[in-house]
């Protein structure tokens, strides 16, 4: 069974969108003073570095380019490294007491021992290491009092400035409270235990603030009440004035605060002036309430009764909830990792000798949902990147991890082995992922990269959740594939096809193609059947008078590596239109350049060619949609155009750097067409795309180009009108 060392982990990736990891850098010259020892990797400037206490003055020189890094102390010797060898460690602070942290300038940068790509996962001890060095590199950021911890980033969020440093301090508690309660030991706990003291007094200077409306500060309640029901030695660390504090914060505050349930309690809320969003987030209150009554707090069994209660009213069948009542549609991670299975399973661990019934049926439910759940990790360990949030990172694993600890029996064919794989292929994955890191051993706002583009106005260098339209709605929920190996991408700018990188998208454009409308939004979206099969069909309009039908073809066994999108068009008015497959990598291995032509020598490159932004209607740029358009780098992808028609042209969208969740240089296959005012077309597009992966040849990523799959009878007849 998947450990609770393993759960640690989970937790500690759910809290740590920033601010808790350490800067990937590989020991390779060896550190001669100790295993326990740090080490640093330079960049390129002279930093004075600023050495802990326990360190006193010993500082370290860190040389000019060209020249070789030595003690400052003479009469001490270490192992030298040339400045130039970037990727090396130096090791410092030799003597017997271990320097565990300093302080940098300049381009200096911290990391630890022990780095997260350097951890072998199939020890289960590195499990636990590798919560610590998520959790190490926060120390610097703490405020005096121990309250707030402010991650590096001068960004800023749709709440106020404490609230995102309250989130610093209190998300990596899901990981702190599951390590200790899982029998670990963490030598900073004592900097967690003071800053809720410091945070929750109101006459402290940092204290935390009362909870207005919809605040941030509820979200991080969540945590605080987790970490108190599963480690009751916080509690007991309290004195009696400091548990009133907590009991005047923690649940006063919250149970005060009603939803939009009714039209009555609307009415309360609008007299009383004290709301809370009507989505996962009662979730938070339930657990405010559970911290305080396992440690024998003040709290309102009335409240938590009545928040489980219509919680209950989000289930929508099969194991699956909606964030939010009736009339909202959204199932993402926040339905599954993020939120609500997440925080049901863990009731049922922490409450389910009280509420045995319920606790019982949110396992069933996590039984159902395992099934689908499974499909979302490919055999490299990739989750697939869908809706918001997604800056989460590891938290999209962590449905597994809570299933191990609330005890569910595990549905067929799954097995604890399987389990167990997919969490830790999906670590090692983020192992590989070294640019998602900051310079101080923090995680960035981003994905595999750094990029604010596909952030939303909740992820602070601390990071949170709430459930409204966010920028980039359309590629994060409005795509017609998404794919664990090319992510999606979001759109830099709003002014041309570059920069709205329509992957996966059929955009439309009533302007010349400066601005471009996707869908978002369906009139009707469900699974029906065609010959047997299933398909997923969508009715929705990018303008009043232009309509869409869109029928969406799974792959056949003979052509695994395609599928179908077919479009239905009627439109009022003339628009340009666009239909792109999935973006790939746009970088040579070879020369570091964008992708040339198509080369056999090599197996990379485009067809037709990658113009640019500022010659598009080159001739060398196009070729006949019949024919298509492909790129291959890190697999290939590529569009072709089946309808019998003419007229669509194929070429490769160069889209704007930053667009993709996984690739910060990226390029589209796509397919443009011309429709007229008060014409109506047909579009069959067939979508390629084999990823690359360990014992996949670059010279077989194309294996299926020339042959794409057949269009099915039953769309022939439609087309012709003889059937709807």
């Amino acid at each position: 069974m998947v450990s609770f060392k393993t759960l640690a982990v989970i937790y500690g990736a759910l809290g740590a969108l920033t601010g808790v990891n350490a800067s990937p850098c590989k020991a390779s010259t060896g550190n001669p003073h100790g295993d326990n020892l740090p080490c640093l990797r330079y960049v390129y400037t002279t930093a004075e570095l600023q050495l802990d206490a326990r360190c006193g003055d010993r500082n370290l020189a860190v040389p000019e380019v060209g020249e070789t890094a030595r003690r400052s102390d003479p009469g001490n010797t270490f192992s030298s490294v040339p400045a130039t060898d970037f990727n090396d460690c130096v090791s410092f602070c030799y003597q017997a007491e271990a320097c565990d942290s300093f302080s940098y300038e300049s381009n200096s940068c911290m990391t630890y021992q022990d780095t997260i790509e350097d951890l072998d996962l199939e020890r289960c001890d590195n499990e636990l290491e590798l919560l610590r060095t998520l959790l190490d590199p926060l120390e610097p950021f703490f405020s005096p009092q121990k309250a707030r911890v402010k991650c590096p980033g001068a960004t800023a969020v749709r709440f106020d400035q404490a609230a995102s440093e309250v989130e610093g301090i209190c998300r990596p508690l899901w990981g702190l409270s599951a390590l200790l309660a899982g029998g670990g030991e963490y030598h900073g706990k004592e900097w967690w235990i003071q800053g809720i003291k410091s945070g929750t007094d109101p006459e402290n200077p940092e204290y935390w603030g009362y909870p207005k409306d919809n605040d941030q500060r509820m979200v991080e309640m969540c945590p605080l009440g987790f970490a108190f029901a599963v480690v009751p030695d916080i509690w007991s660390s309290f004195s009696e004035k400091e548990r009133e504090n907590v009991e005047t914060w923690l649940g006063n505050s919250i149970n005060e605060k009603k939803s939009g349930i009714t039209p009555l309690a609307l009415l309360v809320n609008s007299l009383t002036g004290h709301s809370m969003p009507n989505t996962n987030w009662l979730w938070f209150r339930v657990f405010a309430n559970l911290g305080l009554k396992k440690n024998g707090g003040k709290f309102s069994q009335e409240r938590l009764d009545s928040d489980i209660k219509h919680l209950d009213t989000f289930y929508r069948g099969d194991g699956w909830s909606n964030d939010g009542p009736e009339g909202i549609h959204q199932m993402d991670y926040y339905s599954s990792s993020f939120a609500i299975h997440l925080l049901q399973l863990l009731y049922a661990k922490v409450a389910g000798k009280e509420d045995p019934e319920r606790a019982e049926e949110f396992k069933k439910r996590a039984q159902l949902v395992a099934l689908d759940l499974a499909h979302y990790f490919d055999d490299e360990g990739r989750a697939i990147p869908f809706g918001r949030s997604v800056g989460y990172r590891f938290a999209m694993v962590s449905f597994w991890g809570v299933l191990a600890y609330a005890g569910v029996e595990l549905p067929e064919p799954l097995t604890w082995g399987m389990v167990k794989g997919m969490v830790l292929r999906n670590l090692r994955w983020w192992q590989t992922q070294n640019e998602m890191w900051t310079s101080s051993g923090t995680l960035s706002i981003g994905y595999s990269y750094p990029n604010m583009y596909m952030a939303e106005n909740y992820n602070s260098p601390g990071s949170p959740a709430c459930s409204y339209p966010m920028k980039g709605t359309h590629a994060k929920y409005g795509g017609f594939a998404y794919s664990s190996a090319y992510g999606y991408s979001v759109p830099p700018g709003l002014f041309s096809l570059e920069q709205y990188a329509l992957a996966s998208q059929l955009g439309f454009s009533d302007d010349g193609g400066e601005y471009w409308k996707t869908r978002r939004l369906s009139e009707y979206s469900g699974l029906e059947y065609r010959g047997g099969k299933p398909v997923l069909v969508s009715i929705w309009k990018p303008f009043p008078d232009v309509k869409v039908r869109t029928t969406l073809i799974p792959p056949e066994e003979e052509t695994p590596n395609w599928h179908l999108r077919v479009h239905q068009i009627e439109s009022g008015r003339e628009v340009m239109t666009a239909d792109g497959s999935f973006a790939v990598k746009n970088v040579s291995s070879t020369s570091g350049r964008y992708l040339g032509q198509y080369s056999e020598e090599t197996h990379e490159g485009t067809y037709p060619k990658i113009i640019g932004n500022y010659d598009v209607k080159s001739p060398a740029g196009w070729a006949a949609g019949k024919s298509g358009a492909f790129a291959v780098s890190a697999g290939a992808v590529g569009i072709k155009a089946l309808e019998p028609m003419d007229g669509r042209e194929a070429m490769l969208v160069n889209a704007d750097p930053n667009s993709n969740l996984i690739e910060s240089r990226s390029t589209i296959p796509t397919l443009q067409h011309t429709i007229g005012a008060g014409q109506s077309v047909w579009y069959i597009s067939a979508i390629y795309a084999k990823p690359s992966a360990a014992g996949v040849a670059k010279e077989s990523y194309l294996d299926g180009w020339e042959k794409p799959p057949a269009v099915p009878s039953w769309l022939e007849t439609e087309m012709d009108g003889t059937s709807q």
